[in-house]
């Protein structure tokens, strides 16, 4: 696979309370491939330099991935107007066809929900649904392969003004298409 590109979700600066750890930002980057055109991988800790969660004022994190570097600005422990979104809390998935899946989750506070799918334990998650409304709590995921794992995650998100607030994502299910 060639990385062509990678971007950050929502480039301009964010505010963030003091001691939010680069894991609860929900940040992701867009990544470009020759291979499996555009895949979306969340930022983690382990990818990132230069962010420290106790200092206050302007940061600016550096993101590394597949040799690719993408600069992020934050703003630490200014006054953050916003309360993240509650995170999906039992998930559950099941075969429902050779060739479909259904998934289900408790309902949480927010404007939507974003369904994300991956083909390996470790792959990358590329979200395949954005629900815009709060009261569906369940999603059919079709034109699946028979007989194939899958993995999924879901999150819920809302709105504050134009920008999106994303909560954590739910905990990884797994299942196999019958």
């Amino acid at each position: 696979c060639h990385v062509s590109s990678v971007t950050v979700n929502d480039k301009g600066t964010m505010n963030y309370a003091k001691g939010t750890s680069i894991d609860d930002m929900n940040r992701y980057l867009i990544v470009k491939c020759s291979m499996h055109g555009i895949s979306y991988v969340p930022v983690t800790k382990k990818m990132c330099t230069g962010y420290n969660a106790n200092k206050k004022g302007y940061q600016t994190i550096t993101i590394k991935y597949c040799g690719n570097k993408v600069k992020l600005p934050v703003t630490v422990g200014t006054s953050s107007s916003y309360k993240k979104p509650y995170q999906v809390k039992k998930l559950k998935v099941k075969s429902y066809s050779k060739t479909a899946v259904s998934l289900s989750w408790e309902k949480r506070h927010g404007k939507g929900y974003e369904v994300w799918m991956a083909t390996s334990k470790n792959g990358i998650y590329k979200k395949i649904k954005t629900l815009t409304s709060s009261g569906k709590t369940s999603y059919r995921v079709k034109n699946l392969k028979s007989g194939k794992k899958y993995y999924f995650k879901v999150r819920t998100y809302k709105k504050v003004g134009a920008k999106k607030i994303y909560a954590l994502f739910s905990k990884a299910v797994v299942v196999k298409t019958k």
